[in-house]
């Protein structure tokens, strides 16, 4: 099923900007969504509508536009419950939009990892012993590498299975090759779920269900993993005032006892995460959710300090970055946590607010962002934090619940195609910069001018010293600062 959905309260399609009316421009859709994952160009961005199942592709040459690329049910119709497709979920996009992946919803309740590419899903390969949850979320700006889960089948978990890390990489033939990283030791609990990828594909990071039902950050580096917390399983009994637990009598009622020695003692798991106890009463929160071209993840963890001899403890919640080329933390109690950002100049919080270097604001505030309903935050960006995805949301009048609509803001220093003056939709030069670099996709030969009109250099790439520059291909042109 292919559609093409009009924005509420879009503004103009082709964009004119220059030094002399610099501005931000957003745009809103009416349809439920999410927006899952923004190409590092920022060119396009994956949407998806997890309460219905309908999955979208948002087109910055086109961007008071979005296309539904959810699967067209007929198609399937006749097929058995197991074969019948009933949606999708899109959730990122590569730099020339020739990618989507995601996952594809079954009749019978079980998804599959997918990609949508020449206007056809396809299943992604699977392990042999994967269950019904199974998702691609992320794939690298050039195609090479998808990363996603499986919930695979492991009699060693209570659960009877465990959430795994996967990649797929591309072949020499053109094919993806599944990896499973069922080879990692994780606790007994629902296993390691991944929720971004590094741009160079080598790190996947998410969260690690652990203890009673506590969650850690956790990542996967190079196939190692990356736990940050010391994880403890001890068997002990179960002391109530003094006495020990001993199981239940023939006459249906508990036994207990005095005597620490007493063979009927019943021993129980206990799970200790940095030396605290972790009984359920408190849970710790953790995950990291997404990552920038200079190895930094943002999300959140919880802090344990004061622990005593019992394994009681202080726990403090808070909004964190990581670095892994440094192995250092960034964290702060106050915000409750980072959603996505560009090292620590500019961070979006899961508050609604983004930090420029140092200087807290309203997102909407910051982008000059006027919605039709309060925004709930930015949750993916571009690479250098131009373009931003995020949701919107409002209140069901007869539920009383909350419902949530994609957004997409196109900055005034945004580099890539969404500035543009385009001549036809069939030829859309979109413009990358990276550093000094300035490259194009869509043209054969690109013109790159200073701010006085002087060429400084023509071709596909192009270095650049500091300064304000126009780059022109074909009918298309945009302005950008090289810092």
């Amino acid at each position: 099923m292919t559609k093409i959905l009009l924005l509420g309260g879009a503004l103009a399609t082709a964009l004119t900007l220059t030094a002399a009316e610099p501005q931000n421009e957003s745009f809103f859709f009416d349809d439920l969504g999410e927006v899952n994952g923004v190409a590092d160009n920022g060119r396009f961005a994956a949407i998806g509508d997890p309460e219905n199942n309908r999955a979208y592709l948002w087109d910055s040459a086109e961007p008071d536009l979005f296309r539904e690329i959810t699967p067209d049910p007929e198609d399937t119709e006749n097929l058995p419950s197991a074969q019948r497709i009933t949606g999708a979920l899109a959730y990122d996009v590569t730099d020339d939009g020739s990618i989507a992946v995601g996952s594809l919803y079954y009749r019978d309740g079980h998804t599959v990892p997918a990609i949508y590419t020449d206007g056809t899903w396809r299943p992604l390969p699977l392990h042999a012993s994967s269950m019904n949850t199974n998702e691609a979320i992320a794939i690298t700006p050039d195609g090479k590498t998808i990363a996603g889960y499986s919930f695979i089948y492991d009699r060693a978990s209570e659960i009877g299975g465990r959430y795994y890390p996967c990649q797929w990489t591309l072949d020499d033939s053109g094919n993806y090759t599944l990896h499973a990283y069922t080879d990692i030791e994780l606790p007994d609990h629902q296993g390691f779920f991944p929720m971004t990828q590094s741009p160079d594909g080598r790190v996947i990071a998410g969260t690690l269900y652990c203890g009673m039902s506590s969650q850690i950050p956790v990542l996967l580096v190079d196939g190692e993993l990356k736990i940050f917390d010391e994880l403890t399983e001890v068997a002990e009994p179960w002391i109530y005032k003094g006495k020990y637990y001993c199981g239940v009598g023939d006459d249906g009622k508990q036994i207990w006892s005095e005597d620490p020695n007493d063979p009927r003692i019943e021993l129980f798991t206990t799970y200790y995460i940095d030396g605290w106890r972790d009984t359920g009463e408190s849970l710790l929160t953790g995950l990291l959710c997404n990552c920038d071209a200079n190895g930094n993840f943002y999300g959140r963890r919880t802090l344990i300090s004061n622990v005593d001899e019992e394994g009681n403890a202080t726990l403090t919640s808070v909004a964190c970055i990581y670095n892994l080329e440094a192995d250092e933390w960034y964290d702060t109690t106050d915000y409750t946590g980072f959603s996505a950002g560009v090292g620590r100049d500019l961070i979006f919080t899961e508050n609604c607010k983004v930090i420029k270097d140092g200087v807290a604001d309203p997102i909407s505030d910051a982008y000059e962002i006027v919605a039709p309903s309060p925004l709930a935050g930015v949750s993916k960006i571009s690479i250098d934090g131009t373009v931003l995805g995020g949701m919107r949301y409002e209140v069901n009048p007869a539920s009383g619940e909350y419902q949530y609509f994609p957004f997409m803001t196109i900055t005034e220093d945004a580099t890539v195609g969404v500035k543009l003056t385009v001549a036809t939709s069939a030829n859309r030069p979109a413009f990358l910069l990276r550093g000094n670099t300035l490259t194009v996709s869509g043209t054969e030969k690109m013109s790159v001018y200073t701010a006085d009109g002087a060429l400084v250099g023509t071709g596909l790439t192009v270095q650049l010293p500091a300064g304000t520059y126009v780059a022109k291909a074909g009918a298309a042109s945009a302005k950008f600062i090289v810092k």
